[in-house]
């Protein structure tokens, strides 16, 4: 009968170590397959990503030979064997097994156990233990790649001799079966067993009046020898049985049967000899495994198979070194040392934790902007996935908000800005810029502060823009010369436009707007204040004085020296009352000399000037350390 292995028992082992990661150390498990007896046949599919098997098949125990009373004792059974390797195996590849049943009294166990000696109803030898074996390629005996011996059965006891004791069973894996002991007479019925591998019954054991038990059964092929029975009765009693010997083990199979009971020569006192114990099957392990190894008698109770393999599913990846505390907005990085066998990995954020990058890697990175959350990581491949980590707690610690003020952030060049940060415990400012101090910039720039939580080290950045506008520099500029003769106008004029004048010194009453006349003569200072669009404001002053009046002989305060008509259409006098020589010149209104002579007498010179354009020119005569300035208005004569 074929059965399909459907629930095996799994038994995990794990080989610890610790990788040379901060982050991670983790196990690699060994999972180990387990099929019981069940009295046929099984399969064991070689689970996925599994190319090598360690196999442990362990033989089933014989039975005991019966005992009884007057001190004697059965044979015990011998232990089943135990053989083992390592096997290259593919995916999927089914292997047929035969777990081994344990013999029970004088019956044999499943896959090879012999029957034991029997002799009447009661007095029997145990059985053979059945083999456990693991077939490859097919289920026949010739697909057998790897046997676990059945133990012997153990050999009956004697009858009412004192310590007639029954031979034990010969141990699963190849030992002989010891033999029954007579102790009144010695005789013995030999133990099943004979050279190396134990497949040759024992012999009979000697009755009253040369009546014989049975030759233990030689062993065929797998199957073990069967024990010796005991004859008819020969002698007074029904207990005056001569003895069996033990059967042999099978050829990398089950355990022999015990042999039944013997008597003595002579039958007096009706002493009987025990029989002799049952060889182990032997047993096996092919070319096929490497590491092969086998052990004689270790298993009490029915066979079984182990199969161990290294867990092609990845280990559970470990998460203990994780950084735990970040900063809300932070990008984390997270890393998991890589498993062998892991060809992906899947991660699980919860609460507001967000995967920036490396989803399906071991290493990925993290943020957040609320509230805590749990990381945690599955390994996987095409068998299957891990079991998820232990998920890390994740505390989300907020960063500072930040407010920047100021007096304005709009100001003139040379004006003071104060810069203050607040919503944090401490700030750096660009450009050397100290929060809450005074500082003159002398430009339009974009200044950033970082502030930061001291408990936390959870920090947060802010920008302010300052504007630096252009102060105005502004000129004058005047529509005649300095200095001009008194009740001229002057007209001023402002650049940039738009600015008012004003007089800082000398007589308000000269200036209306931006004409300027003074009635008499004398010095006056002129302001011009413009304020631009931004707000920032400039001035400009300009020196006016008078020295002349128009219209009048006049030409300097000391009145030493007179020039007239004056307007003039170009022919006019200067005369004085200073004695000497002297030079006359004339300039335009652009402070080009156009006219300049020699006067040789002071007293009295007559000037021709026709040649010059019609307007007012500034006159001057120059007469040793003397000057004498004026204004000379030409005019045409119609």
């Amino acid at each position: 009968m074929n059965q399909n292995l459907l629930n095996p028992k799994k038994i995990l082992a794990f080989l610890s170590f610790s990788v040379g990661f901060s982050c991670l150390s983790y196990s690699q498990a060994i999972i180990r397959d387990t099929l019981f007896y069940t009295g046929g046949e099984q399969n064991y599919i070689v689970p996925c990503g599994v190319t090598n098997l360690t196999i442990d098949a362990f033989g089933a125990k014989g039975a005991n030979g019966i005992s009884g009373g007057n001190n004697s004792i059965g044979g015990v059974g011998g232990l089943g064997g135990h053989a083992q390797g390592n096997l290259t195996v593919s995916n999927g590849q089914t292997l047929s097994v035969f777990v081994g049943g344990q013999a029970n009294g004088g019956l044999g166990g499943y896959n090879g156990g012999a029957i034991g000696g029997g002799a009447g109803p009661t007095i029997t030898g145990g059985g053979g233990g059945g083999a456990t074996d693991v077939r490859l390629g097919g289920n026949t005996i010739d697909n057998r790649i790897l046997v676990a011996g059945g133990g012997g059965g153990g050999g009956a006891i004697g009858c009412q001799s004192p310590n007639a004791n029954g031979g034990n069973g010969g141990a699963g894996g190849g030992g002989n079966g010891s033999n029954g002991n007579n102790a009144t007479e010695g005789s013995l019925s030999a133990g099943g067993g004979s050279g190396a591998v134990g497949v040759i019954g024992g012999a009979f054991g000697v009755g009253c009046n040369g009546f014989y038990g049975l030759v233990g059964g030689d062993a065929v092929g797998e199957l073990g020898g069967n024990g010796g029975n005991a004859p008819s009765c020969c002698c007074f009693s029904f207990f005056s049985i001569p003895g069996g010997g033990g059967g042999g083990g099978g050829y990398l199979g089950g355990g022999g049967g015990g042999g039944g009971t013997a008597g003595d020569v002579n039958c007096s006192i009706d002493s009987k000899g025990a029989g002799g114990g049952g060889a182990g099957g032997t047993n096996f392990v092919s070319i096929e495994f490497s590491n092969p190894i086998t052990i004689n008698g270790v298993n009490n109770g029915n066979g079984y198979v182990v199969f161990s393999y290294e867990n092609p599913i990845p280990s559970t990846p470990e998460t203990t070194s994780f950084t735990t505390s970040i900063c809300a907005s932070s990008t984390v990085p997270y890393e998991v040392t890589p498993i062998l066998n892991a060809t992906a990995y899947t991660w699980t954020v919860t609460g507001d934790l967000t995967i920036v990058s490396g989803q399906g890697t071991d290493s990925i990175t993290v943020t957040s902007t609320g509230n805590n959350g749990t990381i945690s990581v599955v390994a996987e491949n095409s068998c299957g996935v891990s079991d998820q980590s232990v998920p890390i707690t994740v505390t989300i610690n907020q960063n500072p908000v930040l407010t920047i003020t100021a007096g304005d952030f709009s100001v003139c060049l040379g004006e003071e800005v104060t810069l203050e940060a607040t919503g944090a415990d401490t700030y750096v400012w660009t450009s050397g810029v100290e929060n809450a101090t005074p500082f003159t910039p002398t430009t339009s720039a974009t200044y950033s502060v970082i502030g930061s939580i001291t408990a936390t080290s959870c920090s947060a950045e802010l920008s302010q823009a300052v504007t630096v506008n252009p102060v105005p520099n502004p000129t004058i500029t005047s529509s005649l010369p300095s200095p001009f003769c008194a009740g001229e106008n002057v007209t001023l004029t402002g650049n940039p436009a738009g600015g008012t004048f004003s007089v800082t010194t000398g007589d308000a009453g000269a200036l209306v707007g931006n004409v300027f006349n003074a009635a008499t003569q004398g010095s006056w200072v002129i302001e011009y204040n413009v304020t631009n669009a931004e707000g920032c404001f400039g001035s400009e002053t300009i020196n006016l004085s008078t020295n002349c009046t128009v219209g009048l002989s006049q030409l300097s305060l000391e009145s030493e020296l007179t020039i007239y008509p004056n307007p003039t259409t170009g022919q006019f006098k200067i005369t004085s009352e200073l004695n000497g020589s002297g030079e006359l010149q004339l300039f335009n209104q652009a402070g080009q000399l156009v006219y300049k002579k020699s006067l040789e007498n002071l007293k009295e010179n007559n000037i021709d000037i026709k040649n010059l354009t019609p307007g007012y020119y500034n006159i001057q005569v120059i007469s040793n350390s003397k000057k004498y300035l004026g204004k000379l208005n030409v005019i045409n004569l119609f």
